[in-house]
């Protein structure tokens, strides 16, 4: 039996400790003693009594009725470790900003974080919501259909989320996430995240967001992000949902791209294209792109800094150098229609491939990250803007401030125009005229305020709409097809057809330059004999 005396010595730390940690003891009675006592007496779980009381006082359809009733039932009758008001704000605002079209959440739980979702993303966007409790996700359907979302907007996955993920892109026709939602079992963030990088459907710019990476937290999670080179991590410092004075935070993860590694799909294009077996340096240990790259000269007998033959076929007349990135040495091929240009530079091709370049600084996926199809018609746009010699006849003088010249009304071939369309008919975008009205607030261009990310074929209902619409009337779509010698090809194989069309059109304006010189001498000439 302890004594008086040390009870007494004791006491200062006790009250020491219950002062310091209250706000843990209060988390234990809520979210333990309470719940334990309440499944006893109801014979319901959690998230039942949760769902009977949104029921009865939340408003159907209404997210934001359902969200509002959620929040005083987590703070005011139980806990349930939803995301909460505060730390909802700031998914808000990632989802206003990037206007994701494919979502997935890791942790669906009683549907609370999945309507908040549901609710800011565009019209044809989709959310892949993932929970491994079959008794959670019945609840959470049940949530997610009162609040007016279907299966059309969110497709809900009873399984484990380590066997989800490697079959998303088989199972369920994802090809590309460009958002993702974790608050999930905390000791599963590192797995799945590494599943998701080996998975390929992270692209540039996806962006991760976590949550409770500081309480209950996630060292090894945020280790890895940090370490691994992959991503631009940013910690959104909070306090727990419903419980204030316990720190915690999200974990923002921009992913950068995949820069290095054997197996990555780069590699595989660099072996189908140029034939280089890779299997010496294909051993544990090695994902140097520099190694890979030096082995690739040998086997091409390349010396460095001078140019091969067999090589400079292949990448449109550049020089493959040993400081060249991966990227640029596959990225250089592109652009090989205009390889005997001196306006077409190495630089010039490898910047246009990227989602922001230098050249314009702009931002492709503004709404969302845009596929991999749609986006090699604006690089083959770029190529043909920055690298064509015969676009003189249709250059005009611009009185602005970023640029004293403009194209304008260049015409294009059907075809081009069509396939680029189609190509492009089931991306988002938020503007008719990407030439302005932006918000470059950031630096990069974001959809302006007020605007709303829409389906492609919503803002441009034809070919011909976005042809001439896209870049300010820059071109001029027509009925012309390739082959016509009247019509100008934005991508093409072999001998450049667009000589013999700039020609066209030079002739052409001369000679009605000089018969409109005539006729108005004839008429000068008339005057002066009457």
């Amino acid at each position: 039996m302890v004594s008086p005396a040390i009870a007494l010595a004791l006491l200062p730390l006790l009250l020491t400790l219950i002062i310091r940690y209250r706000y843990f003891f209060v988390l234990l009675y809520r979210a333990v003693l309470i719940r334990w006592v309440r499944d006893c007496l109801t014979g319901l779980s959690r998230e039942e009594r949760g769902y009977q009381y949104i029921l009865t006082h939340a408003t159907p359809g209404d997210s934001q009725s359902i969200l509002d009733t959620f929040d005083q039932w987590c703070s005011k009758v139980e806990f349930i470790s939803n995301i909460g008001p505060k730390k909802g704000k700031i998914l808000d605002r990632l989802l206003l900003e990037h206007c994701p079209i494919t979502v997935l959440e890791l942790g669906t739980h009683c549907g609370y974080s999945t309507v908040r979702i549901a609710r800011s993303l565009p019209i044809g966007a989709r959310i892949y919501s993932v929970e491994m409790d079959e008794r959670n996700a019945g609840v959470a359907e049940k949530v997610i259909r009162l609040a007016g979302f279907d299966e059309d907007m969110v497709e809900l996955i009873v399984r484990p989320s380590d066997e989800v993920i490697p079959r998303l892109r088989e199972d369920f026709g994802v090809e590309h996430l460009d958002f993702v939602f974790m608050d999930h079992w905390k000791r599963c963030y590192l797995p799945d995240l590494q599943l998701l990088e080996g998975s390929g459907l992270l692209g540039e710019g996806s962006i991760i967001l976590a949550d409770n990476v500081i309480f209950p937290g996630a060292p090894n999670f945020l280790r890895h992000a940090r370490r691994s080179g992959l991503y631009e991590v940013r910690v959104h410092r909070a306090t727990l949902e419903y419980i204030r004075g316990i720190r915690d935070g999200m974990a923002e993860l921009t992913f950068l791209g995949i820069k290095s590694g054997l197996d990555h799909p780069l590699v595989l294009v660099l072996i189908g294209s140029f034939h280089v077996d890779l299997s010496a340096v294909a051993r544990p240990g090695v994902a140097d792109i520099s190694a890979v790259l030096r082995f690739f000269c040998r086997q091409t007998q390349h010396v460095y800094g001078r140019k091969t033959p067999d090589i400079r076929a292949q990448t449109g007349g550049t020089a493959v150098s040993a400081g060249m990135s991966l990227s640029a040495l596959l990225k250089i091929k592109i652009c090989s229609p205009w390889k005997e240009s001196a306006c077409c530079t190495a630089n010039t091709t490898e910047e246009a491939h990227q989602d922001n370049s230098y050249l314009y600084n702009f931002n492709w996926n503004h709404c969302g990250i845009m596929s991999d199809k749609c986006k090699k018609h604006f690089i083959q746009d770029t190529c043909f803007y920055e690298c064509s010699p015969h676009l003189g006849p249709w250059i005009q003088p611009a009185n602005e401030t970023w640029r004293k010249e403009r194209i304008l009304d260049v015409p294009l071939c059907r075809e081009d125009c069509e396939s680029w369309y189609e190509d492009c008919k089931n991306d988002y975008t938020c503007k008719e005229n990407w030439h302005k009205g932006w918000d470059w607030s950031t630096g990069i261009n974001h959809c302006p305020k007020g605007s709303h990310c829409s389906r492609w074929t919503e803002i441009f209902p034809s070919a011909q709409d976005m042809c001439e619409k896209i870049w300010s009337n820059s071109y001029k779509y027509t009925t012309l097809s390739k082959g016509s010698g009247r019509c100008m090809q934005m991508w093409f194989e072999g001998p450049n057809p667009n000589k013999k069309v700039a020609e066209y059109y030079l002739n052409g304006d001369a000679e009605t330059v000089a018969i409109a010189t005539g006729l108005h001498v004839f008429a000068l000439l008339m005057m002066l004999l009457h």
